[in-house]
């Protein structure tokens, strides 16, 4: 079992290389729109429950949004938390929640976050 110590020191490390967040369609091909660009994001350590927690954009209610302007539609089914040259760190399948566009809009990512246990 790892100390609570060991599993920040992991958290940390993941976070500080975790920068970017990216959308990708059913087949896992990241999205190629006309104004749609791979979002900076930073973490923070909840030293109480030992979890990483995304943090939001300052005075929004999000922690990335993405600008989608389909042509012709596109579904968001994946989102990807890449290092700064892009190297994949983690993939999160939305599932249920992947959101179809026909028409320009926007994809905010609300929450995320990281536990070891």
């Amino acid at each position: 079992m790892l100390a609570d110590q060991s599993k920040e020191i992991m958290l940390g490390e993941w976070g500080a290389e975790a920068v970017r967040a990216a959308l990708y369609d059913e087949t896992e091909t990241e999205l190629t729109l006309t104004g749609y660009e791979r979002q900076t994001i930073s973490w923070t350590y909840d030293g109480t429950d030992v979890i990483l927690e995304a943090d939001l954009v300052q005075g929004e209610d999000y922690i990335a949004q993405f600008d989608i302007n389909p042509d012709p539609s596109i579904t968001v089914s994946y989102v990807k938390y890449l290092t700064e040259g892009g190297d994949v760190l983690a993939t999160h399948e939305l599932g249920n929640d992947e959101e179809t566009y026909s028409n320009p809009g926007t994809f905010d990512i609300l929450a995320a976050s990281l536990e070891l246990v």
